[in-house]
């Protein structure tokens, strides 16, 4: 579980709830702009794993440590 924890380049946004419906929109349209973007999701989404502009982090909203490590090095957060 400590590798969750493993330092993240910084992203120009973090998406929460980026395996719903329009949390994947939204990640599909930062990313038509050419932003990073980091998402913060309960399991690996196949359809961000090929995509080197999108860092996926593991985790639950209801863990305090890894909602700060999703945030830390994000310019804006997608809630």
């Amino acid at each position: 579980l400590e590798a969750r924890h493993a330092p993240l380049p910084p992203a120009d946004a973090l998406v929460t709830g980026a395996a719903g419906f329009l949390g994947r929109a939204l990640v599909a349209a930062l990313r038509a702009q050419g932003r990073t973007v980091r998402v913060l999701v309960r399991r690996p989404v196949a359809a961000f794993r090929d995509d080197t502009g999108i860092q996926t982090v593991i985790g639950d909203l209801g863990d305090p440590r890894i909602v700060d490590h999703a945030v830390a090095g994000s310019g804006i957060v997608y809630h």
